[in-house]
């Protein structure tokens, strides 16, 4: 079996990355302070999902290497639908639950608190 590779999508995931990593600090520096870190760490990790799935999208779709040429004639319009779904809702939730569960601080150990 011969593996494919194909380099317009790592590059477009690496792009997307990028944007979705700019993008979500921009979004965890303005919202610090209005919203619980858990909300916020959620948000940062539903829109690096959202741009790194919509750049690897739309890469595959100028280059179906991986799928091929008929994924694009029958499965192109579900899968603009299901990007957001599947991406920024999913990964916001859990996000979120994960935060949530790091902040509950199962390990014992005590923080430090400012004084």
């Amino acid at each position: 079996m011969q593996r494919k590779i194909n380099g317009l999508l790592v590059l477009f995931s690496l792009i997307g990355g990028a944007v979705g990593f700019a993008s979500g600090e921009y979004v965890l520096h303005s919202l610090i302070d209005d919203m619980p870190t858990i909300f916020i760490v959620g948000i940062y990790m539903g829109i690096l999902a959202l741009s790194i799935g919509l750049f690897c999208l739309i890469a595959e779709m100028i280059s179906p290497r991986l799928s091929g040429s008929s994924w694009r004639q029958q499965y192109t319009g579900l899968s603009w639908k299901l990007l957001v779904p599947a991406t920024l809702v999913l990964l916001l939730v859990l996000g979120t639950v994960l935060e949530f569960v790091y902040e509950l601080n199962m390990g014992g150990v005590k923080q430090v608190k400012d004084i």
